[in-house]
């Protein structure tokens, strides 16, 4: 027998059969498609069917023309999360989800490798032995590699466990750090919470590390490490743990480092506006 390879194929697809009114065009609807191949059994002639017979293949993974990048989120966090997604920091596993619903270490572990691989061009690749009984995500493998996570044992991953805070600002805090291993890491002047004690052993300085940065926040001073966490806050936190590149490298002149002031005030939320008459600059926040 012999093998066909289809290396590029076409598919064309006439939607209006979906839609109630008959429109002159449908560029600003919204829809998603699913499709499959049909073919009659008897096409095969090794199969010695001689009545019609339908075979059915597998549906495609889901084609969306202006459907929205989640199915439902809180109106707080849709700026973070068009961002996030601009930026192409959501990896598949959440495109179309629930934002509002607790994330999963499955899906956590996804953003913080989807995260390292924006931030620094490179492609992450998996550990070459996998350590887990529990999953095969190939993206679980790549965050284990970069030491972004570890198991829940030495066989077990728990990949649909809800992760709790403490374990994202630890993963968090683990793909910065292979992002930026040199960064400073410090956690000096970071918050004090009243339940601090409750913080796990193994998580604190990271905790205390994305506390103090303000990439994650505790709340009428609890840090709740314990408590999930839903998918928007989470994609809003790797907005805000993003390292910033500077367009206009520092310049050191005698024993100061210069670096641009248009960069830093609007990192910090402030604008900046220059008054050629006057010779000055205005910040403004």
């Amino acid at each position: 027998m012999g093998s066909a390879v289809f290396a590029h194929e076409n598919i064309y697809l006439d939607v209006s059969a979906y839609f109630k009114e008959k429109l002159a065009s449908y560029d600003a609807q919204a829809y998603e498609v699913k499709v499959r191949y049909k073919v009659d059994e008897r096409a095969y002639q090794q199969s010695n069917v001689t009545a019609m017979n339908w075979l059915y293949s597998p549906f495609s993974n889901t084609l969306s023309y202006g459907m929205p990048a989640w199915s439902d989120a809180s109106t707080w966090a849709m700026s973070d999360l068009q961002k996030a997604i601009d930026a192409g920091l959501v990896p598949d596993v959440l495109k179309g989800a629930d934002m509002t619903k607790p994330i999963t270490r499955e899906e956590f572990a996804e953003l913080g490798v989807r995260l390292y691989e924006k931030v620094t061009g490179k492609a992450a690749t998996p550990v070459s032995t996998n350590p887990f009984t529990d999953t095969q995500n190939l993206e679980i493998l790549k965050a284990y590699q970069l030491r972004i996570t570890s198991g829940t044992s030495t066989t077990t991953f728990s990949p649909e466990e809800l992760i709790p805070r403490e374990q994202v600002a630890a993963m968090l805090c683990n793909a910065i750090r292979a992002m930026v291993p040199d960064g400073d890491f410090s956690t000096a002047g970071a918050p004090v919470f009243s339940d601090q004690s409750e913080i796990s052993p193994w998580a604190l300085e990271s905790v205390k590390y994305v506390t103090k940065m303000n990439i994650i926040r505790g709340t009428d001073g609890k840090f709740m490490p314990r408590a999930t966490t839903t998918a928007q806050k989470a994609a809003g936190a790797l907005v805000n743990g993003t390292p910033v590149t500077l367009d206009t490298a520092p310049v050191i002149v005698g024993n100061r480092t210069f670096v641009p002031l248009r960069f830093i005030s609007e990192t910090l939320g402030a604008t900046v506006d220059y008054e050629a008459s006057t010779g000055q600059i205005i910040i403004t926040r």
